[in-house]
């Protein structure tokens, strides 16, 4: 898709890891299996610095789940109830 010619050609524009590095709450990162924006690997490095997030990702979905099935939704109920 024309949006992810933007993140091919000008990578550096996006490179945030240092604000991510510095986050102090509990995140959550739910990524399409099939997203070409949010790469596998990138999951890994947001499960293995910063503040280590939570990586779920949803089989058969593109860049974002719509979150308007159960078990999405039990994703985000479940990482809310621990994180309070």
């Amino acid at each position: 898709p024309a949006m992810v010619q933007q993140f091919v050609c000008h990578p550096n524009d996006y490179l945030r890891w240092p604000e991510y590095d510095s986050l102090d709450i509990p995140v959550l990162c739910l990524r399409g299996e099939d997203s070409d924006l949010l790469l596998a690997d990138t999951a890994v490095q947001m499960a293995q610095r910063g503040p280590r997030a939570r990586i779920e990702t949803i089989a058969g979905c593109g860049h974002a789940p719509a979150l308007n099935v159960p078990h999405q939704l039990a994703l985000v109920a479940d990482f809310l109830s621990a994180a309070s």
